[in-house]
């Protein structure tokens, strides 16, 4: 089985694990709420625009 491709830092990575430890059920809640809200929103754009502003990565293409 072969390892998923990150491009999150081991300790970036410990540091996100112990603050989702530390949340509280609701609060992880209202994270996925959110993020799910976010989705739907791109969706409903068509997903071709970036939400909030956001801008594609320098070296990205749309395909890849």
């Amino acid at each position: 089985m072969s390892k998923p491709i990150s491009d999150t830092t081991p300790e970036a990575a410990d540091v996100q694990r112990e603050v989702w430890r530390r949340m509280t059920a609701e609060q992880r809640d209202e994270v996925g709420a959110q993020l799910s809200e976010n989705v739907r929103t791109i969706a409903a754009e068509g997903g071709s625009s970036s939400p909030s502003g956001l801008q594609q990565r320098s070296g990205s293409t749309s395909s890849d």
